[in-house]
């Protein structure tokens, strides 16, 4: 099913239709396995986790990435423009997380115990 983005209402729709019920307990891992939003734009991606991330009961952790550039003499590249950079394949410099939360790893961390690029898991 495609929907556009119409703003913050359609949004809401969507989410409430395809996780109709996130208070479930966190880890009924059936009930996540089944379910996804997909969008070709990393932009939305953001959107909708930021927003999905609002429905899950229970207290926020945020982790933030540490950005410098080595051997910078000159200080070209403030601190706050590469926390702002969003390249493809690096994680967000503010990454919020609850208990319960689906993710899904990026990179092959252990492929031969299944934590691999790709393998989505609950927080």
């Amino acid at each position: 099913m495609a929907i556009s983005w119409e703003g913050e209402e359609s949004i809401t729709r969507v989410i409430d239709f395809t996780f109709a019920d996130l208070s479930r307990p966190a880890y009924d891992v059936e009930y996540m396995m089944d379910r996804a939003l997909i969008t070709p734009l990393n932009e939305d991606v953001n959107k909708l986790n930021e927003k999905i991330m609002q429905y899950f009961p229970g207290e926020e952790v945020t982790y933030y990435s540490f950005d410098s550039v080595l051997d910078d003499m000159h200080n070209l590249y403030q601190q706050e423009f590469l926390n702002s950079l969003a390249p493809s394949n690096f994680p967000p410099h503010k990454l919020t997380l609850k208990k319960g939360a689906p993710i899904m790893l990026l990179r092959n961390i252990d492929p031969k115990s299944g934590l691999c690029n790709g393998t989505r898991l609950l927080c």
